[in-house]
């Protein structure tokens, strides 16, 4: 008999919808379809904050729990982030049309990489001195869930829907291009910057809560594109997209819970990871990119 926990369902609906739009986004706002959370180095900065949190509790002794410091050193990145391209930007008001998006995905590339060595090594220490260490966080799952944090997810989504309904049609124009979105007098540049910091902002907020769910932000917006409806219009892509990311997260959590192996049950951050990466490669060799 097949069992199912609807608060798990529903924060796994709400974070594959966060993942598919923040990769969505990603793509759309640099104009290049390997761009997404994890290939920018948000992923590994969410692993960052939470291993840096996990020894603030160590150090200090203290009583507050993982994700509520983790939270609080998420706020303060990307305040820190946002006073930084403030100041930059005020000085070069067109920087975001020059950077180069392959040098900055490499960077991003080669951050995770640097991350993951960090993470194998201070996991190494801590276990060596018995201290606890979140050991499965590279690979995303549902196993705990709480009622306050359903409320949370739900209220976040809420306000990330009529922000899309809002921002959805100067997407769609930027998609045309720079150039193209500043003869509309779009302001291409807040723009991207704006959805940057959304697409890093949801990202964190799930490694912190669940883990890392690999790659299924670059993921996710192919295989939605995949659909005839998605494939040129990006207005779609950002506002009902995601929807079916949301839908396919819960399934596959909803058999991961279900289908254990030897009482085990397997990450849907790994499982989810391993279907979308395949599909992935299929729609690679149809389409003979």
């Amino acid at each position: 008999m097949i069992e199912f926990e609807f608060s798990r369902i529903v924060l796994a609906f709400i974070c594959g919808y966060f993942l598919s739009l923040s990769g969505s986004l990603c793509q759309l706002v640099t104009n290049n379809n390997i761009a997404s959370p994890s290939t920018l180095g948000m992923d590994a900065l969410g692993v960052l904050l939470v291993i840096c949190s996990q020894g603030l509790l160590i150090f200090f002794d203290s009583s507050v729990s993982l994700i509520n410091i983790s939270l609080a050193l998420a706020f303060l990145s990307i305040l820190l982030l946002f006073i930084f391209n403030h100041f930059f930007s005020k000085n070069h008001q067109d920087v975001w049309s020059q950077f180069d998006i392959k040098k900055i995905v490499l960077i991003g590339l080669s951050f995770n990489l640097f991350v993951g060595a960090i993470f194998s090594v201070v996991q190494f220490m801590f276990m060596a001195l018995n201290f606890e260490f979140p050991s499965g966080l590279w690979f995303g799952s549902f196993k705990q869930v709480s009622q306050s944090w359903l409320s949370l997810f739900c209220l976040l989504f809420i306000f990330v829907q009529f922000l899309m309904l809002k921002k959805a049609g100067s997407l769609s124009l930027l998609n045309f291009g720079h150039s193209f979105a500043l003869g509309r007098k779009l302001n291409a540049s807040k723009l991207q910057r704006e959805s940057l910091f959304l697409s890093l902002f949801l990202t964190l907020f799930v490694v912190i809560f669940f883990g890392v769910f690999s790659f299924l932000g670059l993921i996710f917006p192919h295989i939605i594109r995949s659909f005839g409806f998605f494939k040129t219009n990006m207005r779609a892509e950002v506002l009902w997209g995601p929807y079916i990311a949301g839908i396919s997260l819960s399934v596959i959590d909803t058999i991961c819970f279900n289908a254990t192996y030897l009482g085990a049950e397997f990450p849907v951050g790994m499982v989810s990871g391993v279907i979308g990466a395949f599909l992935l490669i299929l729609m690679l060799l149809k389409s003979r990119v």
